[in-house]
């Protein structure tokens, strides 16, 4: 819980100074339809529950941008929140993929969308823009992700933990 503790005083310090703040808070580790297998525990078959994430991220103020790119993780709908937008790499039950290569796939495809591509680390247009107004709203992502996966063959599909789905995640 360190890690938490000194996290929470620097987004409270950081959010006093910002009008309209945004964090961005990634994940990929191993993880299971109840939580994460996240590094501060002590054997990776212990997990942090989806309901103790919420608890510590709710702590953060302003905007919650949430991407999770873990096995079932889907079974994240816990950490749901006004000011939260969550986008997860598999449904509850699925395994999320990826390789030595190129890294977890829904992570990849995310970053493109967004504007950067890493393997040559390029910026370029947000790919998932599908209305060219150069926003990126959670739904866009997500649906330029699943398109993505689709024509790679892939078997998980993202999904959108938000009651905001047209909510914008990147400018």
């Amino acid at each position: 819980d360190a890690i938490f503790y000194i996290l929470e005083d620097l987004f409270k310090e950081s959010t006093k100074k910002i009008k309209n703040p945004m964090s961005y808070i990634y994940i990929n580790c191993h993880g299971n339809k109840n939580g994460l297998a996240l590094g501060y525990l002590k054997t990776e078959n212990e997990f942090e529950f989806y309901t103790n994430l919420k608890e510590k991220f709710d702590v953060i103020s302003g905007k919650r941008i949430i991407m999770i790119d873990s096995c079932e993780s889907g079974g994240a709908t816990p950490l749901l929140a006004p000011n939260s937008y969550v986008i997860v790499s598999a449904e509850e039950d699925k395994p999320a993929k990826g390789d030595v290569v190129l890294g977890n796939w829904a992570t990849r495809y995310w970053v493109c969308g967004a504007g950067y591509d890493f393997l040559p680390g390029q910026a370029h247009d947000m790919e998932a823009d599908s209305n060219k107004n150069k926003k990126v709203s959670l739904k866009e992502l997500c649906d330029y992700t699943n398109r993505k996966l689709k024509n790679n063959s892939r078997l998980h599909r993202c999904q959108i933990i938000s009651n905001d789905p047209n909510g914008i995640i990147f400018e």
